[in-house]
């Protein structure tokens, strides 16, 4: 005897008539549905036979290790106004990058009963994600870094070789190759080890190196941590200095730019800087900064489009390909000084 199928919400949508998300919204009693299609969607629902798997509290819960940064805060305001528009309510907590304050505010939004969660988290370990994922309670969507495939869980990754492949072949195409340097972000980042690593394989690939890079960073990657970084290049390698600089990410690249004005250099003519994010201040800096773009704005709508799914429909079979980044070169970078 062949087991009856059991209802999803995209079955009860069909027979209602309505979109998936409607037949959420009025489950969940959204005022903002009419009352006629809340019946008819309910009435469905009952038909089906359908049962939600999850409480339906229509809320969403994000995690970022800052709100008061220019790529979160950004990002945290365009998935509230998408989850607002898809009549979910985003609640958020920040961890400032400690792993046992992360897993604190996660069981904080789960006792909150969230129906998903999105995770912004760079140094997130593997072992820790286990940890979240648990019992499976609800899926988990985590942007901006990849993880071995697990139910419940989607990652939403950028395409960090290819980014720094064209960061360096363009600092290349102006004869920097023999005197490259990177600025690290933190040791714990995914991210930045697939961007420290790519910067070596495409030197090598010209039979080249780097010519210097910072220690990884124990503090956030940010401005200070990159005039930090760019000064200590400095006196470390003196009248030798780098002729060119790639950064972990826009921050620390203009606070690189900053501490090698300060030293009376000038940015491209002694030392071109490259950042990697293309946030919302790159092209009023001084000089614009050239750097790698993210689409993380299509990013972004993918991510919290997808978790919505989840949290609807189920499990989903096929994986997010990894967004490609593209170069904007700016006002930063220049042919390599004869003097360098």
């Amino acid at each position: 005897m062949q087991r009856r199928k059991t209802a999803t919400l995209k079955d009860v949508s069909v027979e209602a008539g309505v979109s998936s998300n409607t037949a959420s919204r009025a489950l969940k009693g959204d005022r903002s549905v009419t009352i006629e299609t809340t019946r008819r969607v309910r009435a469905a629902a009952e038909r089906l036979g359908y049962e939600s798997s999850r409480e339906q509290t229509g809320l969403l819960g994000l995690v970022t290790p800052k709100i008061a940064h220019p790529f979160y805060g950004e990002l945290l305001e365009h998935f509230q106004d998408y989850c607002a528009q898809q009549g979910y309510l985003l609640t958020f907590a920040r961890t400032d990058g400690d792993d046992a304050r992360e897993q604190k505010v996660i069981q904080d939004l789960d006792d909150a009963r969230v129906e998903g969660l999105m995770l912004l988290s760079p140094t997130m370990s593997e072992a820790t994600l286990a940890k979240i994922l648990g019992d499976g309670r609800r899926p988990i969507v985590v942007m901006n870094a990849t993880f071995k495939p697990r139910p419940g869980l989607l990652c939403i990754a950028v395409d960090n070789s290819t980014g720094v492949r064209r960061a360096v072949e363009h600092l290349l195409s102006y004869g920097h190759g023999d005197r490259l340097a990177y600025l690290n972000g933190p040791g714990s980042s995914r991210s930045n080890l697939a961007r420290q690593t790519a910067c070596e394989t495409v030197l090598a690939e010209h039979h080249l190196s780097l010519y210097w890079e910072s220690p990884p960073q124990s503090q956030p990657p940010d401005y200070e941590s990159g005039y930090k970084a760019g000064n200590r290049m400095l006196q470390e390698t003196g009248k030798s200095r780098p002729s060119a600089v790639l950064a972990y990410n826009d921050l620390m690249a203009l606070g690189c730019i900053t501490a090698v004005v300060q030293a009376g250099l000038k940015v491209p003519q002694d030392i071109s800087i490259v950042g990697f994010d293309d946030l919302s201040f790159a092209p009023f800096t001084n000089p614009p900064l050239t750097t790698v773009s993210i689409p993380r704005w299509r990013m972004a709508t993918t991510a919290i489009r997808k978790l919505i799914t989840l949290v609807e429909q189920g499990p989903l079979e096929e994986a997010v390909p990894e967004f490609i980044p593209s170069l904007i070169e700016r006002k930063s970078t220049g042919p390599a000084s004869k003097a360098a």
